[in-house]
């Protein structure tokens, strides 16, 4: 188990996570911020309907596009000028909504 250290109001860490759409990184998002942390969580449509919080900012990110990946790189870089810690948790899979010949 992974405990993590609760952290005063002025002494927030900034964290990125990607894929937080749903399983692990949606579970690690939510433990952070309850234990204080700054999220910046990225799904492929930039939103996630069930995480309402004010420290937690989605950001769109496609990891199989290049410029969806230069946006996000650009929207984080724009808001922090470090990052505390990196989990990188995207996976790649099928486009579920694609139709198929």
């Amino acid at each position: 188990m992974i405990f993590f250290n609760r952290l005063s109001s002025n002494d927030k860490k900034k964290v990125l996570i990607t894929g937080v759409s749903k399983g692990i990184g949606l579970a690690l998002a939510k433990r952070l911020l309850s234990e204080g942390y700054l999220v910046e969580g990225t799904t492929k449509i930039g939103y996630i309907e069930n995480v309402q919080h004010e420290n937690f900012h989605p950001i769109a990110l496609d990891v199989t596009n290049i410029k969806s990946i230069k946006k996000a790189y650009q929207e984080i870089s724009d808001r922090f000028d470090q990052l505390d810690i990196i989990i990188n948790n995207a996976g790649i899979g099928p486009d579920l909504n694609q139709k198929t010949l």
